[in-house]
């Protein structure tokens, strides 16, 4: 091949095809992407050209397997006993059933308030804790575990596309959304819109975590009123677990449409995993007071 028309071109080093895809955040994505979208001028030589689509074409692949491979994420099914999982898991259980039980006793204040001085505490139950720890704890595992085991269930049952919902990373991709509509020259709010529109349209997402865990509690419910001795005070009578299965079937439902909506809004501030982590953490809480509030509270 002639290479005269390419001398006006920059010497560049591109890696071998053999080599691992390029990594999204490389600049080279950025070539691609106005490669593909702007016409190539007709004064510049045919092999710059052709070379110039080859690797845009190239690049705009491996963006493509890349965001995939990112986005849509098969976990191991006992992924949440990972130490890391595992150990997140038990200090957010022990964390609220202190917090719980500190207030139950009083030593956090329910109405601060209140101007005449507020009763001495009560000592804190130790062994309290420790049960609604491990209740949360189950719960929080068992939930994950069965929503890994639903869609080892359905990946040979459900559409390609379907199954794509289930495993999908709603904070991944809203983060590859907005990366990639400010390298395709969009605006910012623009950019943020768009992936906004994009998380609004995965309810599959926000109701696989929540279902699960429904039925993971029921299951626990199940045992704390056949299964555990009388004399436990976590056991359950019949007709506080038929109250417990209507408010949690409640409480889930909404923390589900909660999550959606709140997740929507999030890109409109930041696009970041920990801010999705924080609103969905919000949304959880906000669906158990307000079922609290106005059904009741769940044992």
């Amino acid at each position: 091949m002639p290479t005269g028309g390419l001398s006006a071109w920059p010497d560049r080093h591109l890696p071998s095809p053999k080599l691992p895809l390029l990594d999204h955040r490389h600049t080279l994505a950025l070539a691609a992407d106005r490669a593909l979208t702007c016409a190539p001028r007709r004064s510049a030589p045919v092999e710059a050209r052709c070379l110039a689509g080859f690797v845009a074409a190239s690049v705009a692949e491996s963006r493509v397997a890349i965001k995939d491979v990112e986005i849509y994420v098969e976990k191991w099914l006992f992924d949440s006993f990972r130490p890391i999982n595992f150990t997140l898991s038990t200090a957010s259980a022990l964390g609220l059933a202190v917090v719980s039980e500190a207030q139950r006793t009083g030593w956090i204040p329910a109405d601060v308030s209140a101007t005449d001085d507020p009763p001495d505490p009560e000592p804190m139950d130790w062994w309290q804790v420790g049960s609604n720890s491990a209740l949360a704890l189950a719960r929080d595992v068992g939930g994950a575990t069965t929503q890994r085991a639903a869609e080892k269930l359905a990946k040979p049952r459900l559409a390609d596309r379907w199954y794509k919902e289930m495993v999908k990373s709603v904070p991944k991709m809203a983060r590859q959304t907005y990366l990639c509509e400010i390298g395709a020259g969009r605006s910012n709010f623009a950019a943020r819109c768009t992936t906004l529109k994009h998380v609004y349209n995965s309810p599959i997402y926000f109701m696989g975590i929540a279902m699960p865990r429904l039925l993971a509690d029921v299951a626990i419910d199940c045992a704390r009123t056949f299964v555990f001795p009388s004399k436990w005070r976590s056991r359950l009578s019949v007709a506080s677990f038929k109250r417990n299965c209507a408010l949690k079937t409640l409480k889930y439902t909404l923390q589900g449409v909660a999550s959606l909506v709140v997740a929507s809004l999030t890109p409109l501030a930041f696009t970041h995993w920990a801010a999705f982590w924080i609103t969905d953490l919000a949304a959880s809480l906000g669906a158990d007071a307000v079922v609290t509030s106005f059904c009741g509270t769940v044992e």
